[in-house]
């Protein structure tokens, strides 16, 4: 995300296509990614975020999803005085920043990947087939539907009881 473009960001269609010549995806693969079917506040505020960068700070395709701040002074001291048009070269910056944007509101200091296992346990919930299951891992960038549930969707010894003992079989 941290070199996500602008460009990649389709407000009217809820898509963002990760092209991996401009964007840094993980092992170089494009990702299409729909917005994910959460609470519309979501997106309401990611709209709000692409349209602001767009006609306020007037960034345009090639610039960064997620800017760098810009530094200025500001009563002869260094300040941010806006967005740089560049993105961050790795992601650690942005984990720093939500990290510290939780730790504000005394909130434990997630990471993306905290977003992730989220979307993923929540998708696991919504999704009532396996081509809805495929279709959500390969949202989230996965090739193979298994890369999402043994990565995002551990099931300990216990939970694998109580899920089987819950089930029945129709009858």
């Amino acid at each position: 995300m941290a070199s996500l473009l602008l460009k990649h960001v389709n407000l009217f269609d809820g898509h963002v296509f990760q092209d991996p010549r401009d964007v840094a995806a993980k092992n170089g693969k494009l990702i299409d990614t729909w917005f994910f079917p959460v609470d519309p506040l979501y997106r309401e505020y990611f709209e709000r975020w692409v349209t602001n960068l767009r006609e306020v700070e007037l960034l345009g395709d090639v610039d960064a999803v997620f800017p760098k701040a810009k530094m200025g002074m500001v009563d002869k001291r260094f300040a941010k005085v806006g967005f740089a048009r560049e993105g961050y070269s790795s992601g650690a910056p942005l984990n720093a920043i939500i990290k510290a944007a939780f730790r504000r509101v005394q909130m434990p200091p997630f990471t993306p990947h905290a977003f992730r296992k989220t979307l993923v346990r929540y998708g696991d919930g919504i999704c009532r087939s396996m081509e809805q299951h495929k279709a959500w891992s390969m949202n989230l960038g996965h090739a193979h539907l298994a890369t999402t549930t043994n990565s995002y969707l551990p099931v300990s010894r216990e939970r694998q009881g109580e899920v089987i003992s819950g089930m029945s079989c129709g009858r």
